[in-house]
This record gives C-alpha cells, sequence and structure tokens, in this order.
C-alpha cells in the first residue's frame, strides 16, 4: 500500500507570494466554506505538484481567518486546510484516511464577495386562452426557477383568473432568494365564453378568398386578415413599418424550430420588437403552421377562439406579420 500525500510536509503561508490567488464567492452561497475549500485545493494542485486526484476534497477540513460573508468586495483572508488523502488498494478499491497534520497547508488569499443576482423565472407562456370551465393549474406553467446561490429560490403564486367567468386576467409568479430579492413574471389569462366568442367555428373556411392570396407573401395574409376584418364590420389593420417587419420575421424564423411565444432564448416573444427599437403597448401575437396555404393558415387562426379574439380584435391597429418555412406569426400591437 502506498499513502498518496505521505511525503507532502507541512507548509506555512507564504507572504512572500507575488500575486494571491482570488477566489469568487456568492453572498448568497448556501455553504461558502465549503465552496471556498474546493476552490483553495484546486488552484494549490494548480500551483504546485499535488496531484487532485489523490485528495479526498470532501473529508479535507478547513478554517478561515476574518471570513465575512455579509461583507461586499475584496478582501485578504488566511485559509487553513486539512488534507484528506486516498489510499490506493492493488485492487482499486478507495477508503478515506482521517486528515493529518502531516498534509495541511495555509494560505493567504484575495476573496471577492460579490452580491447574488437577482433570482429567475420563466414561464412557459405569457399568454393563455381558456374557455368557461376550463381548468387552470398556475404552477404548471412554470417553466425554469434559479438562482446563483445552491438553494432554490421560494415561488409565490398570486391566482387572480375566474374561470367561470369570461374576461382576461392575470396570475403572477414571484420568487424571492435568501438575501430577499425578488423577481415577478406575469402570465395573461384570456377566458373565453365559446357561444358569443369570433371563432367557435364560424369560420369553416374564407370561400370567398380561396385562392385569391397564394403567393405567401406577409401583404398577401394582410390583405386575408382586412378583407375577414372589413366584411365582419371592423377597421383594416395597418401593416408593420421596417423595424416591426424586421422583428416579425426573426420570429417566425425561431419558431420554425421552436414553435412557442417564448424564445429559444427564453425570453418572451415582444423581446424581439424590443430589440429593433419598436415601439409598443402589450404585444399579441399568433403563431400557426397548417397547410400550405394563406387561406388554411387563416382559417385556423379564425376557428380558434383565443386566436380569433386577436385577428378580429379591437386591442391594437397594427400587425407585423412573418414567414418562415411554412411558421406563419401575427403580432398585434
Amino acid at each position: 500500500m502506498m499513502l498518496s500525500l505521505s511525503t507532502m510536509p507541512v507548509e506555512a503561508a507564504t507572504a512572500d507570494t507575488a500575486v494571491m490567488p482570488l477566489i469568487e464567492i456568492s453572498m448568497a452561497d448556501s455553504d461558502p466554506l465549503d465552496t471556498l475549500k474546493k476552490e483553495v485545493i484546486k488552484q494549490r494542485a494548480e500551483d504546485t505538484d499535488l496531484v487532485l486526484s489523490t485528495v479526498d476534497i470532501g473529508a479535507s477540513k478547513i478554517s478561515v481567518d476574518h471570513f465575512n460573508q455579509s461583507r461586499k468586495g475584496l478582501s485578504q483572508v488566511t485559509v487553513n486546510i486539512i488534507l484528506a488523502s486516498k489510499e490506493t488498494e492493488t485492487d482499486g478499491d478507495e477508503r478515506t484516511l482521517e486528515p493529518s497534520m502531516a498534509y495541511s497547508f495555509s494560505e493567504t488569499i484575495t476573496l471577492s464577495i460579490k452580491e447574488s443576482a437577482a433570482p429567475q423565472i420563466l414561464l412557459t407562456e405569457s399568454f393563455l386562452s381558456l374557455n368557461i370551465g376550463d381548468e387552470f393549474i398556475p404552477e404548471s406553467h412554470l417553466s425554469y426557477v434559479g438562482d446563483s446561490s445552491n438553494v432554490l429560490p421560494a415561488v409565490t403564486i398570486e391566482n387572480w383568473v375566474d374561470t367561470s367567468a369570461a374576461g382576461t386576467y392575470w396570475c403572477h409568479y414571484m420568487v424571492t432568494n435568501q438575501l430577499g430579492k425578488q423577481t415577478s413574471a406575469y402570465l395573461r389569462v384570456d377566458v373565453e365564453d365559446p357561444t358569443v366568442t369570433a371563432g367557435n367555428g364560424a369560420f369553416a373556411g374564407i370561400a370567398a378568398l380561396s385562392g385569391a392570396y397564394v403567393d405567401g407573401s406577409v401583404y398577401g395574409m394582410l390583405d386575408a386578415i382586412n378583407a375577414v376584418r372589413t366584411s365582419s364590420g371592423l377597421f383594416a389593420y395597418s401593416m408593420a413599418d421596417t423595424a416591426g417587419l424586421t422583428a416579425a420575421s426573426v420570429r417566425a424564423s425561431e419558431a420554425s424550430y421552436y414553435l412557442s411565444h417564448t424564445r429559444p432564448n427564453g425570453t418572451s416573444y415582444s423581446t424581439a420588437f424590443d430589440e429593433q427599437g419598436v415601439g409598443h403597448g402589450f404585444i399579441y401575437e399568433c403563431l400557426v403552421a397548417y397547410g400550405s396555404s394563406i387561406d388554411s393558415n387563416l382559417s385556423w387562426w379564425l376557428n380558434e377562439p383565443g386566436h380569433a379574439r386577436i385577428i378580429l380584435g379591437s386591442s391594437g391597429s397594427t400587425i407585423a406579420i412573418g414567414y418562415s418555412n411554412g411558421v406563419w406569426v401575427a403580432d398585434v400591437y
């Protein structure tokens, strides 16, 4: 048998070190000493002939002079490490030896205590359409909750959705980390009455428009939408400007491989318009990939209550239309 660290001498802190190691720890770290121990031992292995594979980091011990996790910024601290070694048997099995002063060292480091970032929360969508009587489970619309520490933030939900009555409601999600930092997200829920809402099957097809717009252009879709709107006594939508069309084109391209109102980077669809400098209030988005013609895709929108409410609604006057690889997107604001 061979003790892998048996020849390691006791070392004192080296005061003449030219550059002291810099190690960063979050103020929200739930076990800062364990994090510090791991980083110091790893750096020690990089700077000396210590073989990291021979060290049982979990069983090693640490003590720190002048350590204060609540004090943000830089400070110098002395770290004392008692290493636990692994003894390798001839059959390859390992067992951990108790820490011994024969395997210890001390080191002065520069410690950077960083303030924890705000926790993160992502929803599966930012807009949801339900019919009266449908079940709404707020927790099922949480996509991701996280924090820079090793502890998940607490989640609280304020559910103001009443599925027994038609209307527009909001569900408020809030996450709070150990330092009290909070992040909120809101889910808009439209509860529809299928007996009175446009889109309950009234548009089985658009016979008057069939075959009229087959070029796949966004202006062809605009003409088709406005033809339905004016025949229903509604004002015509205005096509978005270049910035709005660019944002819609980006959304169509993204939706062609990630069909969701959440963008591939995890943000809301509306950020595509923010990136193009489009001024807007709330943006309502429709997505569809149904058939090969404008008529078939518009018919799908008109026969789905939530989308029909947007296409035939009056919450906006401008529409940005995009198309990519069979996927249509329409954003109204």
